[in-house]
C-alpha cells in the first residue's frame, strides 16, 4: 500500500482500541470494523496494513476469541501495546447518578466496573463495544440510560461526564495484540526480551500436558500465557495459546521446539516481537505510546 498506513481495529471511533491504535499508529489511517473476524479479514484482502486487537485484561481476563480465529487465520502477531483503560459513566445533558436506571457497555467494561454497578444497584446491559453504547445513549435520549466508556467517546458522541474513572481498580489495564499478513522476526538478541506466542494440540494421550510444559521447563523457558480451549467438534485433545520469553533462534528454544514436535500432534508459531517496555516495568500503561 502507498502512502498512510491503514489500522483495522474492532468497533468505532472512541471505543479502547480506537485509542490503542491511536497511540501506535499516531500517522496512519484508522479504521473500525463491528466483529474481530472482520478486523482479521481486512488484512487478508489487503484492506489494511495492520490491526489491533484487545486480548486480555488485568481484571476481567480473555477479552478476544483470537484463540480461534488468528491460528487459521495465516496472520500473525507482530508486536503488543499495553494501555490503562479508565472507564467513565456517560449520559445525556440532563441525566445525573440519581435519574440513571441502567447502564449499557461491553461486557469487558460491565465486568471491568462491577462494583460502581451495584454500588448505585442499577442494572448492566451488554453492548457490542463502549463507543458503541456510548453512540446509542446519545441517539436515545433517555435520561435514564447511561453508557460506560471512554473520555473520548463522551466528547465525540456529545455526552456528559456523570462520574469519572469508576473501574475496579486504578490499574486496570488491557494488552493489545498487533496483527499483521506477514511475520515480522526481530534479530535475534539475548539482551533485548522477545516474546514467542504459539498454539500448541496435544495428542490424546497420558501426561501429555506435563510432558509439553517439561520441555519449557527442562530449557528454562518462562511461560507469560498460557489458555486452553477445545478443538470445535472434536472433545478428545486441547489445545493451547501459549506466550513464552524466548526467541525461535536461540538454542533454547530449539531445544524446546524439538521435544514438543514428538509431544504433540501440532505446534505453529504465531508470532516473534519485541517484548513491550511494560513487562519490564520501565514504564507505565498510559506511558507506552507504541510497541
Amino acid at each position: 500500500m502507498v502512502g498512510k498506513k491503514v489500522i483495522a481495529y474492532p468497533g468505532i471511533e472512541g471505543s479502547f482500541s480506537f485509542l490503542a491504535a491511536s497511540e501506535v499508529f499516531p500517522d496512519s489511517e484508522l479504521i473500525g470494523y463491528p466483529t474481530f473476524s472482520e478486523t482479521l479479514l481486512s488484512i487478508k484482502e489487503k484492506r489494511s496494513d495492520y490491526a489491533i486487537l484487545p486480548v486480555e485484561n488485568s481484571e476481567a481476563g480473555r477479552v478476544a476469541d483470537l484463540h480461534v480465529l488468528l491460528p487459521n487465520s495465516e496472520l500473525f502477531i507482530t508486536g503488543e501495546h499495553y494501555k490503562r483503560v479508565e472507564h467513565h459513566l456517560v449520559g445525556i445533558k440532563g441525566s445525573d447518578l440519581k435519574t440513571i436506571k441502567t447502564v449499557y457497555s461491553h461486557p469487558q467494561a460491565l465486568a471491568q466496573c462491577s462494583k460502581f454497578i451495584e454500588s448505585l444497584g442499577i442494572v448492566p446491559v451488554k453492548a457490542a463495544n463502549t463507543a458503541i453504547a456510548a453512540r446509542e445513549i446519545s441517539n436515545n435520549k433517555d435520561i435514564t440510560a447511561a453508557a460506560i466508556a471512554s473520555e473520548t467517546a463522551a466528547k465525540t458522541y456529545n455526552l456528559e461526564l456523570l462520574q469519572k474513572n469508576i473501574e475496579n481498580s486504578n490499574t486496570n489495564t488491557t494488552r493489545f495484540l498487533i496483527i499483521s499478513s506477514q511475520m515480522e522476526i526481530p534479530p535475534y538478541n539475548d539482551r533485548e526480551k522477545t516474546i514467542v506466542s504459539m498454539m500448541i494440540h496435544l495428542k490424546n494421550e497420558p501426561a501429555s500436558l506435563y510432558h509439553a510444559l517439561g520441555a519449557f521447563a527442562d530449557n528454562d523457558i518462562n511461560l507469560t500465557r498460557i489458555e486452553s480451549y477445545i478443538k470445535i467438534g472434536n472433545f478428545d485433545s486441547a489445545k493451547f495459546m501459549i506466550d513464552i520469553e524466548s526467541h525461535i533462534e536461540s538454542e533454547k528454544f530449539k531445544s524446546t521446539a524439538a521435544i514438543l514436535q514428538s509431544k504433540t500432534k501440532q505446534m505453529k508459531i504465531l508470532g516473534v516481537y519485541r517484548a513491550s517496555p511494560y513487562r519490564n516495568g520501565e514504564v507505565t500503561p498510559s506511558e507506552v505510546k507504541s510497541s
